[in-house]
Protein backbone atom coordinates (compact mmCIF):
# COMPACT_ATOMS: atom_id res chain seq x y z
CA UNK A 1 0.00 0.00 0.00
CA UNK A 2 2.78 2.44 0.91
CA UNK A 3 4.71 1.57 -2.25
CA UNK A 4 1.62 2.17 -4.42
CA UNK A 5 1.05 5.49 -2.71
CA UNK A 6 4.62 6.60 -3.34
CA UNK A 7 4.51 5.46 -6.95
CA UNK A 8 1.24 7.30 -7.50
CA UNK A 9 2.63 10.47 -5.96
CA UNK A 10 5.72 10.22 -8.18
CA UNK A 11 3.59 9.86 -11.31
CA UNK A 12 1.48 12.84 -10.30
CA UNK A 13 4.56 15.00 -9.78
CA UNK A 14 6.15 13.94 -13.06
CA UNK A 15 2.92 14.62 -14.96
CA UNK A 16 2.56 18.02 -13.34
CA UNK A 17 6.17 19.00 -14.02
CA UNK A 18 5.62 18.59 -17.76
CA UNK A 19 2.93 21.28 -17.74
CA UNK A 20 4.54 23.52 -15.15
CA UNK A 21 7.97 23.94 -16.73
CA UNK A 22 6.58 24.41 -20.23
CA UNK A 23 3.90 26.84 -19.01
CA UNK A 24 6.39 28.68 -16.78
CA UNK A 25 8.72 29.21 -19.74
CA UNK A 26 5.90 30.62 -21.87
CA UNK A 27 4.60 32.81 -19.04
CA UNK A 28 8.00 34.46 -18.65
CA UNK A 29 7.97 35.69 -22.25
CA UNK A 30 6.86 39.22 -23.13
CA UNK A 31 3.42 38.02 -24.29
CA UNK A 32 2.97 35.44 -21.52
CA UNK A 33 0.60 35.33 -18.54
CA UNK A 34 -2.29 37.12 -20.30
CA UNK A 35 -4.70 36.07 -17.55
CA UNK A 36 -2.56 37.16 -14.60
CA UNK A 37 -1.61 40.54 -16.08
CA UNK A 38 -5.13 42.12 -15.93
CA UNK A 39 -5.62 40.90 -12.36
CA UNK A 40 -2.23 42.26 -11.33
CA UNK A 41 -2.71 45.67 -12.93
CA UNK A 42 -6.28 45.94 -11.75
CA UNK A 43 -5.10 45.50 -8.17
CA UNK A 44 -2.18 47.85 -8.80
CA UNK A 45 -4.60 50.45 -10.12
CA UNK A 46 -6.69 50.16 -6.97
CA UNK A 47 -3.64 50.46 -4.72
CA UNK A 48 -2.77 53.71 -6.47
CA UNK A 49 -6.23 55.04 -5.58
CA UNK A 50 -7.59 54.78 -9.12
CA UNK A 51 -10.67 53.00 -10.42
CA UNK A 52 -9.75 49.63 -11.99
CA UNK A 53 -13.18 49.47 -13.62
CA UNK A 54 -12.49 52.64 -15.61
CA UNK A 55 -10.49 51.89 -18.76
CA UNK A 56 -8.70 55.24 -18.97
CA UNK A 57 -7.39 54.98 -15.41
CA UNK A 58 -6.36 51.35 -15.88
CA UNK A 59 -4.48 52.28 -19.07
CA UNK A 60 -2.61 54.92 -17.11
CA UNK A 61 -1.27 52.31 -14.71
CA UNK A 62 -0.10 50.15 -17.60
CA UNK A 63 1.72 53.08 -19.18
CA UNK A 64 3.25 54.13 -15.87
CA UNK A 65 5.03 50.78 -15.89
CA UNK A 66 6.33 51.47 -19.37
CA UNK A 67 3.96 49.12 -21.17
CA UNK A 68 2.52 49.91 -24.57
CA UNK A 69 -1.17 49.23 -24.62
CA UNK A 70 -2.11 46.62 -27.24
CA UNK A 71 -3.57 48.05 -30.44
CA UNK A 72 -5.33 44.83 -31.41
CA UNK A 73 -9.02 45.16 -30.35
CA UNK A 74 -9.20 41.63 -28.93
CA UNK A 75 -5.98 41.94 -26.90
CA UNK A 76 -7.04 45.41 -25.78
CA UNK A 77 -10.34 44.04 -24.51
CA UNK A 78 -8.57 41.24 -22.62
CA UNK A 79 -6.31 43.79 -20.94
CA UNK A 80 -9.00 46.33 -20.04
CA UNK A 81 -12.18 44.40 -19.30
CA UNK A 82 -12.09 43.89 -15.55
CA UNK A 83 -13.69 40.61 -14.50
CA UNK A 84 -12.82 40.67 -10.81
CA UNK A 85 -14.99 41.76 -7.94
CA UNK A 86 -13.56 44.02 -5.21
CA UNK A 87 -13.33 40.97 -2.94
CA UNK A 88 -10.90 39.34 -5.36
CA UNK A 89 -8.47 42.23 -5.14
CA UNK A 90 -8.09 41.68 -1.42
CA UNK A 91 -5.98 38.60 -2.24
CA UNK A 92 -4.32 39.83 -5.44
CA UNK A 93 -3.23 43.16 -3.93
CA UNK A 94 -0.19 41.72 -2.06
CA UNK A 95 1.23 40.59 -5.40
CA UNK A 96 0.56 44.01 -6.93
CA UNK A 97 2.89 45.56 -4.36
CA UNK A 98 5.78 43.71 -6.02
CA UNK A 99 7.37 44.31 -9.44
CA UNK A 100 5.51 42.42 -12.14
CA UNK A 101 8.26 39.87 -12.84
CA UNK A 102 8.70 38.96 -9.17
CA UNK A 103 4.95 38.82 -8.59
CA UNK A 104 4.48 36.52 -11.58
CA UNK A 105 7.11 34.03 -10.41
CA UNK A 106 5.65 33.86 -6.89
CA UNK A 107 2.14 33.60 -8.33
CA UNK A 108 3.08 30.68 -10.61
CA UNK A 109 4.79 28.84 -7.75
CA UNK A 110 1.68 29.30 -5.58
CA UNK A 111 -0.53 28.22 -8.47
CA UNK A 112 1.54 25.07 -9.02
CA UNK A 113 1.53 24.24 -5.30
CA UNK A 114 -2.23 24.42 -4.76
CA UNK A 115 -2.93 22.79 -8.14
CA UNK A 116 -0.74 19.78 -7.38
CA UNK A 117 -2.18 19.55 -3.87
CA UNK A 118 -5.71 19.53 -5.27
CA UNK A 119 -4.76 16.82 -7.77
CA UNK A 120 -3.28 14.67 -5.01
CA UNK A 121 -6.36 15.07 -2.83
CA UNK A 122 -8.61 14.15 -5.76
CA UNK A 123 -6.56 10.99 -6.20
CA UNK A 124 -6.77 10.32 -2.46
CA UNK A 125 -10.56 10.20 -2.75
CA UNK A 126 -10.68 8.46 -6.13
CA UNK A 127 -8.30 5.64 -5.22
CA UNK A 128 -10.81 4.42 -2.65
CA UNK A 129 -13.01 3.40 -5.59
CA UNK A 130 -10.76 2.95 -8.64
CA UNK A 131 -7.10 3.68 -7.83
CA UNK A 132 -5.59 2.94 -11.25
CA UNK A 133 -8.28 4.71 -13.28
CA UNK A 134 -8.35 7.80 -11.07
CA UNK A 135 -4.55 8.05 -11.14
CA UNK A 136 -4.48 7.70 -14.92
CA UNK A 137 -7.13 10.39 -15.46
CA UNK A 138 -5.56 12.86 -13.04
CA UNK A 139 -2.13 12.36 -14.63
CA UNK A 140 -3.64 13.17 -18.04
CA UNK A 141 -5.14 16.38 -16.63
CA UNK A 142 -1.85 17.39 -15.00
CA UNK A 143 0.22 16.69 -18.11
CA UNK A 144 -2.09 18.81 -20.27
CA UNK A 145 -2.46 21.88 -18.07
CA UNK A 146 0.34 23.97 -19.57
CA UNK A 147 -2.16 26.63 -20.68
CA UNK A 148 -3.09 27.21 -17.04
CA UNK A 149 0.50 28.04 -16.09
CA UNK A 150 1.29 29.90 -19.32
CA UNK A 151 -1.67 32.19 -18.69
CA UNK A 152 -1.34 32.38 -14.91
CA UNK A 153 -5.12 32.26 -14.66
CA UNK A 154 -6.41 32.91 -11.11
CA UNK A 155 -9.08 30.30 -11.80
CA UNK A 156 -6.40 27.67 -11.26
CA UNK A 157 -5.99 28.77 -7.65
CA UNK A 158 -9.71 29.30 -7.15
CA UNK A 159 -10.74 25.84 -8.35
CA UNK A 160 -7.83 24.17 -6.53
CA UNK A 161 -8.83 25.80 -3.24
CA UNK A 162 -12.38 24.57 -3.80
CA UNK A 163 -11.10 21.00 -4.30
CA UNK A 164 -9.02 21.24 -1.11
CA UNK A 165 -12.07 22.47 0.79
CA UNK A 166 -14.29 19.66 -0.47
CA UNK A 167 -11.66 17.10 0.52
CA UNK A 168 -11.54 18.58 4.04
CA UNK A 169 -15.33 18.34 4.31
CA UNK A 170 -15.53 14.81 2.90
CA UNK A 171 -12.75 13.50 5.14
CA UNK A 172 -13.81 15.66 8.10
CA UNK A 173 -10.18 16.71 8.57
CA UNK A 174 -8.64 20.19 8.79
CA UNK A 175 -12.17 21.61 8.62
CA UNK A 176 -11.22 25.21 9.56
CA UNK A 177 -8.66 25.22 6.75
CA UNK A 178 -11.29 23.87 4.38
CA UNK A 179 -13.74 26.61 5.35
CA UNK A 180 -11.08 29.26 4.76
CA UNK A 181 -10.12 27.77 1.39
CA UNK A 182 -13.72 27.71 0.21
CA UNK A 183 -14.30 31.28 1.47
CA UNK A 184 -11.22 32.61 -0.36
CA UNK A 185 -12.27 30.73 -3.48
CA UNK A 186 -15.72 32.32 -3.38
CA UNK A 187 -14.28 35.75 -2.70
CA UNK A 188 -11.99 35.73 -5.74
CA UNK A 189 -14.27 34.11 -8.33
CA UNK A 190 -17.69 33.15 -6.94
CA UNK A 191 -18.91 32.08 -10.40
CA UNK A 192 -16.27 29.32 -10.48
CA UNK A 193 -17.14 27.67 -7.16
CA UNK A 194 -20.59 29.00 -6.33
CA UNK A 195 -22.39 25.90 -7.59
CA UNK A 196 -20.19 23.65 -5.42
CA UNK A 197 -21.08 25.78 -2.40
CA UNK A 198 -24.75 25.58 -3.38
CA UNK A 199 -24.55 21.78 -3.61
CA UNK A 200 -23.08 21.60 -0.10
CA UNK A 201 -25.88 23.85 1.14
CA UNK A 202 -28.59 21.69 -0.46
CA UNK A 203 -26.96 18.43 0.62
CA UNK A 204 -28.00 19.11 4.20
CA UNK A 205 -26.53 17.70 7.37
CA UNK A 206 -22.93 18.53 8.18
CA UNK A 207 -22.32 19.79 4.63
CA UNK A 208 -24.97 22.48 5.03
CA UNK A 209 -23.28 23.49 8.26
CA UNK A 210 -19.94 23.80 6.42
CA UNK A 211 -21.59 25.84 3.66
CA UNK A 212 -23.09 28.28 6.17
CA UNK A 213 -19.78 28.56 8.02
CA UNK A 214 -18.09 29.30 4.72
CA UNK A 215 -20.68 31.95 3.94
CA UNK A 216 -20.03 33.65 7.27
CA UNK A 217 -16.27 33.75 6.65
CA UNK A 218 -16.87 35.00 3.08
CA UNK A 219 -18.95 37.90 4.40
CA UNK A 220 -16.21 38.79 6.90
CA UNK A 221 -13.66 38.81 4.07
CA UNK A 222 -15.93 40.73 1.72
CA UNK A 223 -16.77 43.65 4.00
CA UNK A 224 -13.29 45.19 4.28
CA UNK A 225 -12.63 44.53 0.57
CA UNK A 226 -15.79 46.33 -0.51
CA UNK A 227 -15.22 49.19 1.92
Amino acid sequence: MMMERRLGLLLLLLSGEISFFYGFTVARTASGAPDFRPAYYGARCLLQHHNPYKVSELEGVYRADGLDFPSDPVQRQVATVNMYLPTGYLFIAPFALLPYGTALVIWLILLAGVFFLAAFLMWDVGRSFAPAVSLFLICIVLANSEVLFAGGNPSGIVVSLCVVAVWCFLRDRFVPAGILCMAVSLAIKPHDTGLIWLYLLLAGGVYRKRALQTLAVSVLLALPAIL
